[in-house]
């Protein structure tokens, strides 16, 4: 049984967020892709060892909290990569058109990934940038924020997790992708009561997204605002959810857990009658409120991190300026 309430989750990603600014400092010395690489290496680090160590201080056990002792189906992996390609498609249209909006107001948004020029660049970036963030983010995010904050109920569950994901990384080309992936993996969590599918799905998506530029060069092309481009990106899109929500019934099912409904299959509506039957076996959903300081602690601070990088990326030559 799981012993950490939602405030104990709350504060580790908080911890978490003062480790990997503390963590990160290193880089700032670093050039080239070796600073790049730290980057990407310090928030991995403060999200995998910051529950580990908070958890064992508070005397639970680190596999219950963070959903890995749960059983997993093998049939259910077998639908985490289609899972993972639906919501890539589903999302890209919406994704580059806030990038396109954020260009027409003067802020220019891109993530820094290094260049895969050699057999070692693709193995050191698919082990820093798929694999690690897949165990590091989710054993933080979906393993223990989500389980902790089920009793919250099962769209707060979802939506405030992903939200926190969202703005965990700080960069707002990344803000529209990472809140609805973060929102599916929430989801997925619920309803399977294992981060395990989660941690696949979330190194599929960060291996598509570092690999297929150079698999399918003609793929950079979609970021320039054209007829051309919104009518392909529609097309993936209708392509995505024809792909998603059949494979996401399936990876459901087969976990054992209760088949997706009509209503969740169709339109993910979380909102509607709570099904008390919780698949981490707490069955009594908290009624009262939320409220919860250290919550706001968090989204205030993320918030208030998310917008000063917003200006250093509208304002030409600041953030050098600042450095």
């Amino acid at each position: 049984m799981k012993k950490m309430n939602f405030d104990d989750a709350v504060k580790m990603v908080l911890l978490a967020l003062a480790a990997m600014v503390v963590l990160s400092i290193p880089a700032t010395f670093l050039e080239g892709d070796n600073s790049l690489y730290a980057g990407y290496l310090a928030p991995q680090i403060a999200f995998f060892f910051v529950p580990l160590i908070y958890i064992k201080y508070k005397g639970a056990d680190f596999a219950t909290e963070t959903l890995l002792k749960a059983p997993i189906s093998y049939k259910s992996v077998l639908f985490t990569f289609p899972v993972t390609v639906g919501v890539f498609l589903q999302n890209l249209l919406l994704t580059v058109s806030f990038v396109w909006l954020m260009d027409s107001l003067g802020v220019t948004m891109s993530v820094a990934l290094p260049p895969l020029n050699s057999t070692e660049a693709v193995l050191m970036s698919l082990f820093i940038i798929a694999i690690l963030p897949a165990i590091g983010e989710e054993t933080l995010f979906r393993g223990v924020l989500v389980g902790a904050a089920e009793k919250k109920g099962r769209a707060f569950a979802i939506f405030v997790p992903a939200l926190i994901f969202a703005l965990m990384h700080g960069n707002p080309a990344q803000l529209v992708h990472q809140f609805l992936l973060g929102a599916a993996l929430s989801y997925i969590t619920l309803r399977t009561g294992s981060v395990v599918y989660a941690m696949l799905i979330h190194f599929f998506n960060n291996a598509i997204a570092l690999t297929l530029p150079y698999i399918i060069p003609a793929f950079n092309n979609l970021g320039i605002l054209s007829a051309k481009s919104v009518i392909i990106m529609a097309v993936m899109m209708l392509a995505g959810i024809l792909i998603l929500y059949p494979s996401l019934q399936m990876l459901v099912k087969f976990s054992g857990e209760k088949p997706l409904s009509r209503q969740e299959v169709r339109i993910f509506t979380f909102f509607g009658k709570k099904d008390t039957a919780s698949c981490y076996n707490n069955n009594n959903l908290e009624s009262k409120p939320v409220r919860s300081y250290w919550l706001a602690v968090l989204i205030v601070t993320l918030t208030a991190i998310l917008i000063l990088n917003t200006v250093l990326l509208s304002v030409p030559g600041l953030s050098d300026a600042l450095a």
